[in-house]
C-alpha cells in the first residue's frame, strides 16, 4: 500500500512531496513516523526515515550526498545613519569601485550613484519618508542589500 500524500486542493503554501497522513503512516517501533502535514519557518528533517528516503529514491534520488563549496567574499561596508535624515554615508573598506542602487519598497529604482572605497555620502533629502533598499555592486554581483530608514 502506497502512502497518500498530502496535496490540498486548492494548494496550501508549504505542502510539498515530504508530506504524509501521520496518522496512518506512522510505526514508533522502529522509529519510521513521517512528519505531520504542515512545517514551521526553518524546520528541516536530517533523518525523514526509511518511508520517506524510499519516496526520494522513487523520483530518482539515488541516496548520494552531493555538496561544493560555495566562496562568499564579505565586504565590509557600512552604512550610516540608519534612520537618516537627509545624507547617508556609505563606508567600504575594500579597494576598487562600487555602484550603489537605491530602491523604494515598490522596486522602483530612485537613485544610483558610482563609489570608490572610502567614504561616500548619499543626498536623500529629495526622497519621502519610508524604507529604501540600498544595493552595492561590484561587477555584475550584488554583494550587499540592506535596509535604510528615511524620516
Amino acid at each position: 500500500m502506497t502512502p497518500a500524500l498530502y496535496a490540498p486542493s486548492p494548494y496550501e503554501n508549504g505542502s510539498s512531496i515530504a508530506h504524509f497522513d501521520e496518522n496512518l503512516w506512522s510505526n514508533p517501533v522502529n522509529n519510521d513516523n513521517l512528519m505531520t502535514p504542515y512545517t514551521y519557518p526553518g524546520e528541516h528533517h536530517h533523518t525523514p526515515g526509511n518511508t520517506g528516503l524510499g519516496l526520494m529514491k522513487d523520483i530518482g534520488w539515488d541516496g548520494s550526498i552531493y555538496y561544493s563549496f560555495i566562496n562568499i567574499d564579505k565586504t565590509k561596508v557600512e552604512i550610516f545613519p540608519n534612520p537618516c535624515e537627509s545624507m547617508v554615508s556609505i563606508i567600504s573598506e575594500d579597494s576598487g569601485r562600487y555602484q550603489f542602487e537605491v530602491y523604494n519598497i515598490y522596486g522602483q529604482k530612485v537613485k544610483s550613484e558610482k563609489a570608490i572605497s572610502g567614504i561616500t555620502k548619499i543626498d536623500m533629502s529629495n526622497l519621502d519618508s519610508g524604507v529604501y533598499i540600498f544595493n552595492l555592486t561590484s561587477g555584475n554581483e550584488t554583494s550587499i542589500s540592506t535596509r535604510v530608514i528615511k524620516r
